[in-house]
């Protein structure tokens, strides 16, 4: 991800627009499922720490934290 489209979400997250960050598609996929496909490391952290859940269920019942790709996800320090 771009550093154009980091600020813009990060703007985003920060407005008081009303945004639901664990919207699901057709799929069941979440922003979160979507940046972890992806491998967007940078848009994981936004999401993380604009506390997007982890644990959300896709149509097939899985969670996302089940999947391999998330594996080698390297969680930020706190």
């Amino acid at each position: 991800m771009g550093q154009i489209a980091a600020c813009h979400f990060q703007e985003l997250l920060g407005s008081n627009k009303r945004l639901n960050i664990n919207y699901q598609d057709s799929d069941g996929f979440s922003a979160l499922h979507h940046a972890a496909l992806t491998g967007t490391t940078e848009l994981l952290s936004l999401l993380l720490e604009a506390q997007a859940t982890v644990d959300i269920k896709d149509i097939n019942g899985i969670i996302m934290t089940e999947q391999p790709h998330w594996l080698t996800w390297s969680w930020p320090s706190s």
